[in-house]
């Protein structure tokens, strides 16, 4: 302590005790160390039936998936790759917790053709082809609650009169700018690409990634449309699960890939799935299904509502408890304080208990001959869907409120997930609905 302080500059001391610049120090070079080591002890290999990453230096690892289980093939670049002619390949497997990288690999010439060709995926005729549209209107429908909540907090801010909160709002404006001109080029770069046999999703303006994923790999699709909108979000759930983050933060999710701004969003679920289950194989099939889609639509075998009985079950009994709570609270100290904040306890109780039935009476399970789907959504409307071809099974239950209300609850279950992927709540005819789809399914 004596030493640096005596011995050490003026500005240096400013910046704290060496110890915590030397601590600082020794983590850098361990961490170029490491990255050094981690390099020069593994290996990618591409072998005739799988793909393989291997580990050896004190401790030996190896990854390998075969084949065919691979599920998805992610390439990925940025603005170094380019610089260096290198390219990361992520491979996603079905069965697997886990995916394969290779990172940062010489960019041979042919080096994305002869991956895609081991996995018969090759150049086929464009079938159909979805692009993301963004707009400012249509960002700030898709925000629309961050956005009120920003705008509500401007409006305040701004009749504050302080110097200091105009400059910030003025930058928060300008920064707003530079963001919708980036998602502008961003989204212009987002496009989906359907092939006989397989789909192209490709996105990015400095961190490109290009998704190759083939239709029976496919286990689901949701939709989600904005507030006021034709637009929406269209998602792909694919087989197989991965460990995102990394300790505590460490979860399991299901791979997929998500294309935004999608106009039309209403009859894009649909359409995807009867090019999936009819197999379409060119572009003039598309177009027709497209201009006869409900034509072409098969009617509903069965469709059903909810209970709401289940969710007021919960809401309602809690709502009395709270009320009487402070109504007695108000007719023993009698102050006007406690009158107000009961008026705004019993005005958040009903704008709660409208919430819960408008979302219980917004939610439909359907049956058709070839698909089980869920809607939901008040203001964002979503949807998932199912294709019978990608159910690996169907189970039902009932609970101890399912048996007080008489209803039951049916699970979806696709192949390659832990989770199940649909779960119908509160069903009255539950048993009826889990036979029709049953028999459909089957």
């Amino acid at each position: 302590y004596l030493i640096t302080h005596r011995f050490l500059p003026e500005n240096l001391r400013e910046f704290g005790d060496i110890s915590t610049i030397f601590i600082f120090l020794i983590m850098g070079i361990f961490y170029i160390i490491s990255g050094i080591i981690s390099v020069i002890a593994t290996t990618y290999n591409v072998k005739s039936s799988s793909i393989e990453e291997r580990y050896d230096f004190i401790k030996k690892k190896n990854k390998e998936f075969a084949n065919n289980k691979i599920t998805t093939i992610v390439f990925m670049e940025n603005p170094l790759d380019w610089w260096l002619n290198t390219i990361s390949i992520d491979f996603w497997s079905i069965g697997s917790s886990d995916d394969i990288k290779f990172r940062n690999i010489d960019k041979i010439p042919n080096l994305k053709s002869d991956i895609l060709t081991k996995f018969r995926i090759g150049k086929q005729s464009e079938v159909y082809r979805i692009e993301s549209a963004f707009n400012i209107l249509e960002w700030l429908k898709a925000n629309m609650l961050i956005f009120s909540l920003i705008f509500f907090s401007l409006i305040v801010l701004a009749t504050l009169n302080n110097p200091l909160i105009s400059i910030s709002i003025i930058i928060f404006v300008i920064v707003v700018f530079f963001v919708v001109i980036y998602k502008y080029f961003y989204y212009k770069q987002s496009k989906l690409y359907f092939f006989k046999e397989y789909l192209y999703f490709t996105r990015g303006l400095f961190f490109k990634e290009d998704y190759y994923v083939l239709h029976h790999n496919i286990k689901d699709i949701t939709t989600l449309n904005y507030p006021f909108s034709s637009f929406g979000n269209i998602s792909f759930d694919i087989g197989g699960e991965r460990y995102i983050g990394v300790g505590r933060n460490k979860r399991l999710i299901s791979n997929s890939f998500t294309i935004n701004y999608v106009n039309d969003i209403e009859n894009k679920d649909e359409l995807i799935d009867l090019i999936s289950f009819k197999k379409v194989k060119s572009h003039t099939e598309v177009s027709y299904i497209e201009r006869n889609i409900e034509k072409l639509s098969p009617k509903p075998i069965m469709s059903v509502k909810p209970s709401l009985k289940n969710s007021l079950a919960f809401v309602i009994p809690l709502e009395i408890i709270v009320t009487t709570i402070l109504l007695f609270y108000f007719l023993a100290v009698n102050s006007l304080e406690i009158l107000i904040l009961l008026s705004f306890a019993l005005f958040i109780d009903i704008l709660f208990l409208i919430y819960i039935v408008l979302r219980v009476r917004f939610t439909t399970y359907v049956i058709q001959p070839y698909r089980v789907f869920s809607k939901s959504g008040i203001f964002y409307k979503k949807q998932v869907s199912i294709v019978f071809s990608k159910i690996d099974n169907i189970n039902y239950s009932q609970r101890f409120l399912n048996k007080l209300f008489n209803n039951g609850n049916v699970v979806v279950n696709t192949v390659g997930s832990s989770l199940p992927e649909l779960v119908l709540t509160n069903i009255p005819e539950f048993m009826k609905f889990y036979d029709v789809m049953k028999r459909n399914y089957s």
